[in-house]
C-alpha cells in the first residue's frame, strides 16, 4: 500500500484541505480521489509526485500535470497546514 494525498483546492489555487489515502496503485487512488470532487478541484499526490488533477467545473481528470501545476503544487505543499492547524489557518485564507 502506498500513501497518497488528495488536496482540496480552493480559490486562488490554494489548498484548503487534505485527505490522506492508502491505495495499492495510482488507478485506485484516482478512483478514490474522484469521489472528493464536489465544487472544488482536487490534486492527487504521492509524496512529491503529482498523480492527477480533477477539475470540478469540466469534470475532467488531468493525469499528467504540467510543470507549472507541479511547481504550484510544491509551493502549496510547503505552506499547507496540518489538519490540527487548519481551523486556525482558515482566518488567513482568502474568502
Amino acid at each position: 500500500m502506498s500513501v497518497y494525498r488528495a488536496f482540496i483546492i480552493g480559490r486562488h489555487d490554494r489548498a484548503i484541505g487534505v485527505v490522506q489515502m492508502d491505495c495499492t496503485d495510482d488507478d485506485s487512488a484516482i478512483t478514490s480521489a474522484r469521489k472528493l470532487v464536489d465544487g472544488h478541484d482536487v490534486e492527487l499526490w504521492q509524496v512529491d509526485r503529482p498523480v492527477a488533477r480533477f477539475d470540478a467545473r469540466s469534470k475532467q481528470v488531468l493525469k499528467k500535470m504540467t510543470a507549472d501545476s507541479y511547481a504550484m503544487g510544491l509551493k502549496r505543499l510547503r505552506f499547507m497546514p496540518t489538519m490540527k492547524e487548519l481551523p486556525a489557518a482558515r482566518q488567513f485564507l482568502p474568502p
